[in-house]
C-alpha cells in the first residue's frame, strides 16, 4: 500500500510540473492567466511561468502589448482563443524592452 501511495505522489509531482510554463530571455511558452486591457493603449499579459529570465522589465508581472503593434488585433485574438481553449501559447518579446513588450505570439500544440 505505501508503495502505491509513494507512487501515486511521484506521479502527481510530476504531472503538475510539467504542467508549469517556462521562459527563456526572449520568450515564455505557457498558458495565460490574466489579460488585462488599459485605457492607456496598453494590454497586459500574465503567463503561468517563472518570467525570471526573461531579459525586460515586467510591468506589474505582465508583458506589454502595445496598441501600435500593427498585430495587435490578431495577437490579442489569438491569445483570448488560446486561453478560452486552455491551450499554451509561446509569447515572443523584443530584445531589451523596458516593458517586455510582445512582438507575437504562437499557439502550440
Amino acid at each position: 500500500m505505501k508503495k502505491i501511495t509513494v507512487l501515486i505522489l511521484m506521479t502527481t509531482v510530476v504531472f503538475n510540473t510539467a504542467m508549469a510554463g517556462v521562459c527563456g530571455v526572449n520568450s515564455c511558452n505557457g498558458k495565460t492567466n490574466l489579460l488585462y486591457v488599459n485605457p492607456n493603449t496598453k494590454i497586459y499579459v500574465k503567463v503561468d511561468a517563472d518570467t525570471s529570465p526573461l531579459n525586460c522589465t515586467l510591468v506589474n508581472g505582465s508583458m506589454t502589448l502595445l496598441k501600435t503593434n500593427p498585430m495587435q488585433s490578431e495577437i490579442y485574438s489569438m491569445l483570448l482563443s488560446a486561453n478560452l481553449a486552455d491551450r499554451e501559447v509561446k509569447l515572443r518579446i523584443k530584445d531589451n524592452s523596458g516593458i517586455c513588450e510582445l512582438l507575437y505570439v504562437q499557439l502550440l500544440p
